[in-house]
């Protein structure tokens, strides 16, 4: 691509007055000197972006820099990081339509079987624009990991029913010399478990040596699958990639909400009903998309943007097969047909890239997006095709990884599930529900924490997570102690 193509792809991401951060090695000697620091420091320099410029084949970002003197020093763009910042920090000089360019007052929803959700704004025919989110945690500039992971869990359901509920079964069962559970203690055990997925420790003995027996007709996972009779889906925050809804049901529970809407779209129903006639959009794989459920959506007050499946027979309101459309195509090539379904108008875009893809849309834009770059195999070779594929196509890809984010931060890494090796399904779906809040603090950590740590790694993360826990019970036994002897 040239470089005024790539000038006006990153600029759509970075606009000018834009809040910004980069390492000091991006840029020279002379400059970091002058912001009273050196290249070979490890810290971020924070500022705005003034404008952008084309250096050869480089583009480079000229950044105000706010450290001490304000000073002016040019970076390569793609060494920008986009950061947020209070509207009372902005450097002064950079225009406030600048400034104000990605803020919007209708936030954008996505779904799936584990499938995110954004915030974003949808405006009929015009576009999404993302929307700053708001984590509603006080001074959460200052704040700790352990709030954080408080913040995503029900403290109150926790105090009032799980911890007086363990006390409560200790007597019934005549549990000898038990001293009542604390908040603090029920804590600390979920700090040893989570100290635990932080530096795992196997056991040979038992890892190699002697191996789980499995019972016939059970899967080879020890940890016992409850997918075979409770249904998790779940919706994230495409800016944060934070899951913020759950819909948890037995997969055979005949009686379910909105069940009259067939069970692919009361699902998707449920996740959304929060935000009915809000004016959102719901993004959705191929596992939810159809032109049904995208007007159902609409009569529910909310957009949606939709992969689709398309067969011969399906989805029944679109009768042809629209796979003979785009037969013999180029790769580029890419139709949008106009539609009115069950009284709500839609738009089906059609592109042919490495395979055909379909997106049923109730907004969006269906002119000329971005410029894109993919591998197109033919025969025994290979080839590069650049081309612009629909807008749409772009918004859809904006907010679609979310919930794949979220679970890659809860599994990649050991987790709850991991050192809670067990056969009993309530204390695996527990664990899930540990290691979703875990994932869910430090995403929000990535976004919302203090500026300078944001950028630290989930094992980096994990660390002062075990210890804030750990300390609190330690501080809550020695005010026990010094009370006692008082």
């Amino acid at each position: 691509m040239s470089a005024t193509t790539n000038f006006s792809n990153f600029t759509l991401k970075i606009p000018v007055g834009t809040h910004i951060s980069f390492l000091l090695r991006a840029l020279k000697a002379q400059e970091a000197a002058a912001i009273g620091t050196t290249k070979s420091s490890k810290e971020r320099v924070y500022g705005i972006v003034q404008s952008y410029s084309n250096e050869g084949n480089v583009l480079m970002a000229c950044v105000h820099v706010a450290n001490g003197d304000h000073f002016i020093c040019r970076v390569k763009a793609g060494n920008l990081k986009k950061e947020r910042e209070a509207e009372e920090n902005m450097v002064p000089g950079v225009p406030a339509a600048a400034q104000d360019e990605d803020n919007s007052s209708n936030p954008l929803l996505s779904l799936g079987i584990d499938y995110e959700s954004d915030t974003d704004k949808s405006d009929n025919g015009e576009g999404l624009e993302e929307n700053d989110a708001v984590l509603n945690i006080e001074n959460h500039r200052f704040s700790t990991p352990y709030i954080f992971f408080k913040r995503f869990l029900p403290m109150d359901h926790i105090v009032d029913h799980i911890i007086p509920s363990i006390n409560a079964n200790a007597v019934v069962r005549c549990i000898e010399k038990w001293h009542p559970l604390t908040k603090a203690e029920y804590f600390l055990w979920i700090a040893l478990w989570t100290y635990m997925a932080w530096l795992p420790c196997s056991d040979r003995a038992h890892t190699l040596e002697h191996p789980v027996t499995i019972a016939a007709g059970v899967t080879s996972n020890p940890l016992v699958p409850i997918r075979g009779f409770v249904e998790v889906y779940n919706v994230a925050d495409a800016s944060t990639n934070i899951i913020i809804r759950l819909d948890i049901s037995e997969k055979n529970f005949q009686v379910k909400k909105f069940g009259d809407q067939g069970a692919v779209t009361s699902t998707v129903l449920r996740l959304s009903e929060s935000w009915f006639a809000t004016g959102r959009t719901i993004l959705a794989d191929s596992w939810f998309g159809s032109p049904s459920c995208a007007a159902v959506f609409h009569q529910y007050g909310l957009y949606s943007i939709m992969a689709m499946k398309k067969r011969s027979h399906w989805p029944r309101l679109i009768p042809c097969d629209l796979r003979m459309k785009l037969e013999g195509e180029p790769v580029e090539t890419s139709i949008s047909l106009v539609s009115i379904v069950k009284d709500v108008p839609m738009s089906i875009c059609i592109l042919r890239n490495r395979k055909m893809q379909y997106l049923v849309s109730t907004c969006g834009r269906t002119t000329q997006g971005s410029e894109v770059t993919h591998v197109i195999k033919e025969g025994n070779r290979s080839r590069f095709a650049t081309f612009h594929r629909p807008a749409v196509f772009d918004d859809y890809g904006t907010g679609k990884g979310a919930v794949d984010i979220n679970n890659n931060n809860r599994d990649n890494m050991a987790s709850y599930h991991d050192v809670m090796w067990t056969h009993s399904w309530d204390v695996r779906a527990f664990s899930f529900f540990l290691a979703l809040a875990e994932a869910n603090a430090y995403l929000a950590w990535r976004s919302f924490g203090p500026v300078e740590q944001r950028s630290i790694t989930h094992f980096s993360f994990r660390e002062p997570l075990c210890t804030d826990m750990i300390n609190e019970y330690l501080y809550a036994v020695n005010i026990v102690e010094d009370d006692e002897e008082d």
